[in-house]
């Protein structure tokens, strides 16, 4: 009896302490603060696979909280990976406010999962975690899109015609350009990165309000846009009516317009861009009987290349701005007539580059099935995982030993055995034989596989000589001969180069675009061997605590940007067709197999000594870029009449660093995809084939100058670590 009244004061006691735990959570519940959305990247729009912009949004509770915000996503290979701002950019939270926070997260799935934390210094932590979907709902975010898609960024209060143009070009929905189009400057990213999965961005100026008084020309918007330009992007602005506000000396978008304005003129017909896209169907400019105004703008001094002109007024204007471009656009494409014109679609295109429907035909499945990659970077990807000292295990020896090792242990024991009325002994003889051949298996890796850390590398290093900007790509793997940990940081050094760089350098994993093993868009995915995170500093330039398996290789990009204090001598003019002046090794160390692009020819300059000057008025014999690039060569047709000229196929199955990254800085004037069967869009910054035509029409003719050249080196090297 007793023990029965024991058990039952026990019982009571522990209910009433479960009611009043959960009455303490019911108050506490306000008190902790709460994550209310996520949104990513531009208008739900972003690629898998490079940084793009996050926003959180928290809703403070009943009291004010201080703390941090962290984002952890998967990376390309499956891992967890984290971000979070600095530690002197604390998130403060006001009672029952909501505050936004932007990040930057690099998304290695196109369908995954964001985990986003709250660590309050009070102790307390609050997470959620938000999925990934086609057509999100509550508590999701849209999927990413492939890497090797087009994602178009487009600033304007109106329909420009940037849909128009992507249903053109592709016909496919599913290889279709993206247009994310936004309604207000302020939404842009206030770091260059942010825009790192972007291929253009297009603002139409005819509404001002959405740029004027949103953002401030030097501020971090207006700065981040400029820097991403003049690292590679490309920007298109189109400024017809309201062409004097947007030149203004106070305007955020003035820096970036190729010439002062001088007047807002009426035109009276555009056969100019008529012509520009070979349209059969002319504008419609008349309404009714009533010719309608057309309003464009006359820059004066204009810097770049005039592609239209409607009699002596520039409508097309190409400019570099440090490895990127600007395209201006001297009318409105929200504007009647061009918004009511036909073919204002294939305008566009025009406008942006865009190949047509049967350059992009032939498509990269073959590869992908026999490669295991799409895009041009998974070839060099491919190329650095070649290590020095690693060796594979062919499939043959492997299915021989397999083969050898279950005849041993099955029919050959057995007859032995038998032979020697010894059955017994199989107690004996079958462990010894499994401990012989796993000895012999795991001695035979360490062979092959070794156990030294080995590292191969491969940086491209771009010089502007008209701004004095530095640009540098990276490319590394890195092999690992134990399950460890790593933190890993990129320091780049130019030998002998006088450089200083106000941003570190960024530093991330690089993923294998496609859905191929181990590709960023898998059919089927694999639960990660590690729980915890690895993180990336606040500054993105250090990645820490990476985990690695034993025998496996990571791959990891980087880019980093700085200004040359020193000089540099690039006095380069045109004569003619051919290019003078001179150009110098600004470097303290030997330049091998240099070779100067120069409109559609190339020039071998040989070896420069270190500061060593050319006189390019001496150089001798020229070839075609295009056949450096696809080894084009004249062949007598079958029936012997006449020579054709044919390209040697390009070899996809190449480990040659210097080989793929030749046709990636020149991809398009390679012949782009219909040449190389793979796409350039995961990093198609690298690419310099837009640069010749703008380049070559900002050289001087007669007096040399500081000319706008751009200058390109390739460096690689394997080492061990």
């Amino acid at each position: 009896m007793m023990r029965r009244i024991a058990l039952a004061c026990v019982l009571l006691t522990w209910c009433f302490c479960g009611l009043a735990c959960a009455g303490d959570a019911t108050r506490d519940t306000g008190v902790l603060p709460e994550i209310v959305g996520l949104r990513v990247g531009f208008d739900g729009c972003y690629k898998v696979g490079v940084w793009t912009p996050v926003e959180i949004v928290l809703r403070g509770g009943s009291r004010a909280a201080v703390g941090r915000v962290s984002i952890t996503v998967p990376d390309g290979e499956g891992v967890a990976s984290r971000t979070s701002p600095p530690e002197d950019k604390p998130c403060r939270l006001g009672p029952g406010k909501e505050t936004s926070v932007s990040l930057y997260a690099r998304f290695g799935r196109v369908d995954s999962t964001a985990t986003v934390r709250f660590d309050s210094d009070d102790g307390a932590v609050v997470q959620r975690r938000f999925h990934s979907s086609p057509e999100p709902g509550p508590g999701e975010y849209p999927s990413a899109l492939g890497a090797d898609r087009r994602l178009v960024v487009c600033f304007s209060a109106a329909d420009v015609g940037v849909e128009e143009a992507a249903a053109l070009v592709c016909f496919d929905p599913s290889r279709r350009p993206i247009v994310a189009r936004l309604d207000d400057l302020s939404q842009m990213p206030d770091r260059w990165y942010g825009y790192e999965g972007v291929d253009y961005v297009v603002i139409a100026t005819s509404h001002p309000e959405s740029y004027q008084s949103r953002i401030a020309p030097g501020g971090e918007q207006q700065v981040a846009l400029d820097r991403w330009i003049r690292l590679g992007g490309r920007l298109l602005i189109t400024a017809g009516a309201r062409a004097e506000q947007v030149t203004a000396g106070g305007s955020p978008l003035a820096a970036w317009v190729p010439g002062r304005w001088k007047s807002t003129v009426p035109v009276r017909r555009l056969s100019g861009l008529e012509d520009y896209v070979g349209s059969a169907r002319a504008m419609p400019v008349f309404q009714g009987k009533t010719r309608r105004p057309i309003m464009a703008a006359r820059l004066d001094a204009t810097a770049g290349e005039v592609e239209v002109r409607e009699g002596n007024l520039p409508l097309v204007v190409r400019s570099v701005r440090g490895f990127g471009q600007v395209t201006f656009l001297a009318v409105d494409l929200d504007e009647p007539p061009l918004s009511q014109w036909k073919d204002r679609g294939a305008l566009v295109a025009q406008l942006l580059d865009w190949p047509k429907e049967s350059e992009e035909s032939s498509s990269g499945a073959a590869t992908v099935t026999h490669l295991g990659f799409s895009d041009m970077s998974g070839q060099l990807r491919s190329a650095l995982d070649r290590f020095t000292g690693v060796r594979l295990m062919p499939f043959s020896v492997v299915v021989a030993v397999i083969l050898i090792y279950a005849a041993l242990v099955g029919p050959i024991d057995y007859w032995l055995l038998r032979r020697w009325k010894r059955l017994g002994w199989t107690w004996f003889t079958f462990p010894l034989l499994v401990v012989v051949f796993s000895m012999g298996a795991y001695a035979a890796a360490y062979w092959l596989k070794g156990t030294e850390l080995r590292l191969n590398q491969v940086d491209l290093v771009d010089v502007d000589t008209a701004s004095g900007l530095v640009r540098g790509t990276h490319w590394s793997n890195l092999y690992s001969p134990r399950a460890d940990t790593y933190t890993l940081s990129l320091e780049p050094r130019l030998a002998g180069a006088p450089a200083s760089s106000d941003e570190p350098p960024l530093l991330a994993w690089l993923g294998l675009p496609g859905s191929g093993l181990g590709g960023m868009d898998p059919k089927t995915v694999n639960p990660s061997p590690w729980r915890a995170a690895y993180h990336f500093s606040p500054t993105l330039d250090q990645i820490v605590g990476l985990p690695m398996q034993t025998w496996s290789t990571r791959s990891f990009t980087g880019r980093w940007s700085a200004a040359w204090s020193g000089a540099i001598e690039a006095d380069v003019v045109r004569r003619d067709d051919e290019p003078g002046g001179r150009l110098a090794n600004p470097l303290d160390c030997e330049l091998d197999r240099c070779l100067l692009v120069y409109d559609q020819w190339v020039y071998d300059l040989g070896r420069l000594a270190p500061r060593e000057v050319v006189a390019l008025d001496a150089l001798g014999e020229r070839t075609e870029l295009n056949t450096l690039l696809t080894g084009v060569h004249n062949v007598m047709d079958a029936r012997g009449e006449k020579m054709e000229r044919l390209r040697t196929p390009y070899d996809a199955e190449s480990v040659d660093p210097a080989y793929i990254l030749r046709i990636m800085m020149f991809f398009e004037h390679a012949g782009g995809q219909r040449y190389t069967h793979l796409s350039n869009q995961y990093q198609p910054f690298v690419d310099l084939s837009y640069l010749l035509g703008p380049c070559l029409s900002e050289l001087p003719t007669r007096q040399p100058r500081r000319s706008n050249a751009t200058a390109s080196l390739w460096m690689g090297k394997t080492t061990d670590a």
